[in-house]
């Protein structure tokens, strides 16, 4: 191979690298915007998720899980959050507050 040949295999080489690398960012830029619109709807369902939480749950649909049973997985898990929220602040925290302290 000549070196005028070398010259633009290497060009296009670059060529085709950056068109890549703009491509990947294009990529990047639709999933943000993706995860901001799914955030959006989150916030206006009142779901409780944050961002972390749906992109794991995205995550998780994207890997084949059944989004309605990760619906029924995230409802229950609420649900006895809670129910242990309510039972943590029906109970007492201090024995001594509750039976006063003991006299020898």
């Amino acid at each position: 191979m000549s070196q005028q040949q070398q010259q633009q295999h290497s060009q296009q080489h670059s060529q085709q690298q950056s068109q890549q690398q703009a491509a990947g960012r294009q990529l990047m830029g639709q999933a943000q915007e993706t995860m901001d619109i799914l955030f959006e709807l989150s916030v206006l369902l009142n779901t409780g998720l944050d961002r972390d939480a749906l992109s794991l749950c995205v995550s998780l649909c994207e890997s084949g899980v059944n989004p309605e049973a990760l619906a029924a997985v995230i409802k229950e898990l609420k649900r006895e959050s809670r129910s242990l929220a309510a039972a943590a602040s029906s109970s007492p925290l201090d024995p001594v507050a509750v039976a006063g302290p003991i006299i020898q």
